[in-house]
């Protein structure tokens, strides 16, 4: 999160790392941003001042990530409410921006069908525009 400098860093600093390993595995990405996290690499970067880490789930946080949370459903962890098919924080709170739900079965269940709602909606919507033309 931040201007557009500062996620320009970042994102040199990203091709960089590929550039230096030439790492195409699945979650080479994540092995990069970790290395650029914890070896300080975006200090002094142009555009930022500073990083933050914020504890997974916090209420504090703008992106709950859930990829570490494999281990049982989300539903398990309190975390997904499937009443109001809401992901939550680890306070209760909803979270605002959910990062690799696909990893629960049941929020992906979800997530698909209202895709799919919407790709049908929009389908539709296109199809009567056309039409009117």
């Amino acid at each position: 999160m931040g201007e557009q400098i500062a996620i320009e860093s970042y994102l040199r600093a990203m091709v960089l790392q590929f550039d230096e390993t030439h790492c195409i595995l699945k979650g080479c990405d994540q092995g990069f941003h970790n290395y650029i996290h914890y070896f300080h690499v975006l200090e002094n970067a142009t555009g930022i001042q500073k990083t933050v880490t914020h504890e997974q789930g916090s209420a504090t946080s703008a992106v709950n990530n859930l990829a570490a949370l494999r281990d049982k459903p989300l539903k398990e962890h309190g975390l997904w409410d499937p009443k109001r098919e809401l992901i939550l924080n680890w306070d209760g709170s909803t979270s605002a921006i959910v990062h690799q739900y696909d990893r629960d079965k049941a929020v992906n269940t979800v997530i698909k069908k209202r895709k799919d709602k919407l790709v049908a909606e929009w389908k539709k919507t296109s199809a009567q525009a056309v039409e009117r033309l």
